[in-house]
């Protein structure tokens, strides 16, 4: 799945946001991190989002995307991600959930969103 996001350039690093999904936003300090960091968050949001039951919008074509003088707009597709949600999973194991709900996390119906994860490992 493709999604648009919109890099906003400043002196500290890069802020990231979704225009379809309001609610995901990350950050880098430069390309190759925030990039990384947009595909591991569309990817948990999106899989956030579908376990909740939440209708997941269709994505906005980037052509209708207006940006200002500091920004661009990156298209994320979360199904070249398997390596960054590898990374996820070990962020979330240092959360106070149990190793096993993290496991379950890569084990979706379907090959969805993280299919290859445990190929990546």
């Amino acid at each position: 799945m493709k999604y648009p996001a919109i890099f906003t350039y400043a002196d500290d690093g890069i802020s990231v946001e979704f225009p379809d999904l309001p609610d995901a936003l990350t950050c880098g300090d430069d390309d190759t991190e925030a990039l990384y960091m947009a595909m591991d968050c569309l990817a948990l949001h999106l899989y956030g989002m579908e376990t909740d039951g939440d209708e997941i919008p269709a994505p906005t074509h980037a052509s209708d995307i207006v940006v200002g003088a500091d920004q661009k707009v990156v298209i994320i597709n979360v199904r070249n991600a398997p390596a960054v949600l590898t990374c996820s999973l070990r962020l979330l194991t240092r959360l106070p959930f149990r190793l096993q709900r993290c496991l379950n996390l890569a084990q979706l119906p379907n090959g969805h969103l993280i299919d290859g994860l445990f190929r990546a490992s």
